[in-house]
């Protein structure tokens, strides 16, 4: 009897567990049985955000009825559920709040919405099963800490409509191999690849200006990169630790070079350093 009611207390408590919610107006079920909870954002435009998902493959309606009103889902709240696997946002969706997906330990897929313009702040943080991200034409922002410790995450798409990716965007990746920044990006901040450890091909914009602090950081499989001619400075640290470094050709259009940015580069053999440095 002790065992059983033990059982029946456990399940209880992973179904609490799979539900990951803020405060609601009103649940509903989709069509695959799974319960989500929503908050009205406009009665008067019929919109509402997920404040909540339930279950473990989870497909968002693009729409949901609710008081004789039916309302269209635009933005994602908060959809953090230590259970979820994979989760489909529909295009209605145009804005992900920061975090909302933060923590989602076992999620491995996600289908983003085709008119999204960010990937907000540590959206994806500490999602370790994450293997893939496709990112929409529409987003112009990947904000900071966005992919952050996504372990498992060895193949992201990034689409010429990206102009930004913020600082410790791709930190700690560790399965990411290489990666093609489109010629888009004018800004990426500090550390954004940093303890890539598996990171062996990065393509750089031919429109990039400064290679910021610790960019590359730790990344010690990566044993070339070529820095375009619009680079005019490279931050502190920015390929520390890059044992598998064996030559770099540093173009005139440098100008500074900070503190420690080839530290413990122990294989590297040959390094140009033009006049224009100062």
């Amino acid at each position: 009897m002790k065992t059983y009611l033990k059982t029946i207390f456990l399940s209880a408590v992973a179904l609490l567990l799979a539900t990951a919610v803020h405060a609601y107006d009103f649940s509903a079920v989709n069509e695959d049985g799974v319960t989500i909870y929503y908050n009205i954002l406009s009665t008067s435009d019929k919109t509402c955000e997920v404040a909540g998902v339930g279950g473990y493959n989870i497909n968002i309606p693009e729409t949901v009825s609710y008081s004789s009103l039916t309302f269209t889902v635009t933005r994602i709240e908060y959809a953090r559920n230590p259970w979820m696997e994979s989760v489909t946002i529909p295009n209605s969706v145009t804005s992900i709040a920061p975090a909302a997906f933060m923590g989602c330990k076992k999620l491995q897929q996600v289908k983003l919405p085709d008119f999204l313009t960010s990937i907000e702040d540590s959206v994806f943080m500490e999602c370790s099963a994450l293997t893939s991200i496709e990112i929409p034409t529409s987003v112009r922002t990947i904000g900071k800490m966005a992919f952050y410790n996504c372990q498992s995450l060895s193949s992201v798409v990034i689409p010429n409509s990206v102009t930004t990716i913020g600082e410790y965007a791709f930190w700690r990746c560790m399965s990411l191999t290489s990666v093609e920044i489109p010629n888009s990006v004018t800004l990426i901040q500090k550390s954004a690849f940093s303890r890539c450890t598996k990171l062996t091909s990065v393509k750089l914009p031919n429109a990039i200006i400064c290679l910021n602090d610790g960019l590359f950081g730790g990344c010690d499989k990566l044993a070339s990169i070529e820095i375009p001619n619009s680079v005019t400075s490279i931050g502190e640290y920015a390929f520390s630790g890059c044992s598998s470094l064996t030559s770099i050709r540093i173009p005139e259009s440098v100008t500074s070079i900070g503190q420690g940015a080839f530290s413990r580069c122990e294989e590297l053999t040959s390094i140009d350093i033009p006049n224009s440095v100062t």
